[in-house]
């Protein structure tokens, strides 16, 4: 039998511990006690003072990091026992011991309980929110229950406590898909280690990424089983929500008694069909598009160009975000959202800045709420002219004269003001015709 034993220095009379548990957090096998969690409850018989330790022995299989236990990992605090309750305080110095399984917690004063039954109260032990979560791994398996032999330093009789439970893991993997009917989705996860009783479905209109935000949400009333851990659930349907709403939604997994996982992976967001949709067993997939410039046109340089298209997606998701390529896909950068459509998507608009001159090739892809990324299409070609005046003609769609001619403008003032610099323009074109019609000249001749 495993021991758990507490210890109250200096030498006490006869008595010790009359009520304790032992709760860590975690739900499998070398989990990490977490911060804000309750290590040991127990009520001495006889009063404790300052400067009293309380030693922990922990059952077989514990892993204590002692580099990583540090005084304001844990907090003490003992409840009123007809006076005053102390003030959950770090103790003064603690003493981990890998080896013996050992914590020795020196009590602080602030955490007794003073006036009339100074330092009988019950004492609670805990992990502090200020614990990074990385100094004591518990020993069990997730829904398992353990044994524990309680032994204090003195001649008492052995205590005993049965059936720690531990909390089952929580689920990492949820998602949502669209459902066959209106105001229905599935929603879908691997059934984590633990899971005995079923499960707590919660949803709203807002993201639930705490605890009291779930708390806060609303309860899907259920009667889904648990089915079998490391298992996909399969598809659940949740029926009777508003078509077309948008909601989010977090699982929680339920194991023996109360016991209860953390909340799932948050920010699954869905939207809820306003028809009936026959995405029920494949992935949402996000698309999107650019609607402006077309693809083989011609846009100036030595200008900003802005680039348009729009963003959709199935009904059981919604478009999160667009990123755009003007590279082919080795780069990208997010598009900015304008205006929200009927398709599930957005709208948006990208700056391209001070393009480079030639080819690009422009790609786009969007990401939905469920983290489901589009795989690009072929993108289009837009082609920058290297300064103002300037129009490039694709080499595949040039004529025989075109190839022999790419320029068909190129003014040295692009806004001319004044006599010189509009003469100055006039020689230029003037010039260019002339070697226009030479050019021509030269083609027609070959062609005779």
């Amino acid at each position: 039998m495993m021991a758990l034993t507490f210890g109250v220095y200096p030498a006490m009379a006869a008595g010790g511990i009359t009520a304790i548990t032992y709760t860590p957090s975690g739900s499998v096998v070398s989990t990490f006690i977490q911060p804000s969690t309750t290590l040991g409850v127990f009520t001495p018989t006889v009063a404790i003072v300052v400067t009293n330790t309380i030693t922990f022995t922990l059952p077989a299989g514990t892993v204590i990091t002692e580099g990583n236990v540090a005084v304001g990992d844990f907090t003490i605090q003992q409840a009123a026992n007809g006076g005053v309750a102390g003030v959950a305080t770090a103790p003064t110095a603690v003493t981990p011991n890998a080896a013996a399984r050992t914590l020795v917690l020196t009590v602080a004063a602030a955490s007794l309980s003073t006036g009339a039954g100074a330092g009988t109260g019950v004492v609670t032990v805990a992990m502090s929110g200020g614990a990074t979560g990385n100094e004591i791994q518990n020993p069990a398996v997730a829904n398992s229950g353990l044994s524990f032999t309680i032994i204090t330093t003195t001649n008492d009789t052995p205590g005993t406590i049965a059936t720690v439970v531990f909390n089952p893991a929580a689920i990492t993997d949820l998602s949502c898909q669209g459902a066959n009917q209106a105001g229905a989705v599935y929603l879908l996860w691997t059934v984590p280690a633990g899971t005995s009783v079923g499960y707590t479905i919660h949803y709203s209109s807002g993201a639930i990424t705490t605890d009291n935000l779930f708390n806060a949400a609303t309860d899907y009333v259920n009667t889904f089983g648990p089915g079998t851990p490391t298992q996909s659930s399969g598809s659940i349907a949740l029926i009777g929500l508003a078509p077309a709403a948008t909601y989010f939604f977090n699982v929680k997994a339920l194991g023996l008694g109360t016991s209860a996982s953390a909340i799932s992976n948050a920010n699954i967001v869905c939207r809820v069909g306003a028809t009936a949709s026959s995405v029920t067993t494949v992935a949402s997939k996000p698309v999107s598009s650019v609607v402006s410039p077309v693809g083989q046109s011609s846009v100036q340089a030595e200008a900003n160009v802005t680039i348009r298209g729009t963003s959709s997606d199935s009904a059981a998701s919604s478009a999160k975000q667009v990123e755009v390529s003007t590279d082919g896909g080795t780069t990208w950068a997010l598009a900015k959202p304008t205006v929200s459509n009927t398709s599930n998507g957005f709208d948006w608009t990208y700056l391209w800045t001070a393009p480079a001159e030639g080819p690009h090739l422009i790609k786009t892809r969007a990401t939905n709420w469920l983290g489901v990324v589009e795989t690009p299409g072929a993108g289009i070609t837009v082609t920058v002219a290297p300064k103002a005046g300037i129009i490039y003609v694709p080499e595949s769609q040039a004529t025989p004269a075109q190839k022999t001619a790419t320029i068909i403008s190129a003014m040295p003032y692009a806004n001319a003001v004044g006599t010189t610099q509009i003469q100055a323009n006039i020689t230029y074109l003037q010039q260019q015709i002339i070697i226009l019609l030479q050019q021509l000249l030269q083609f027609l001749t070959a062609g005779m």
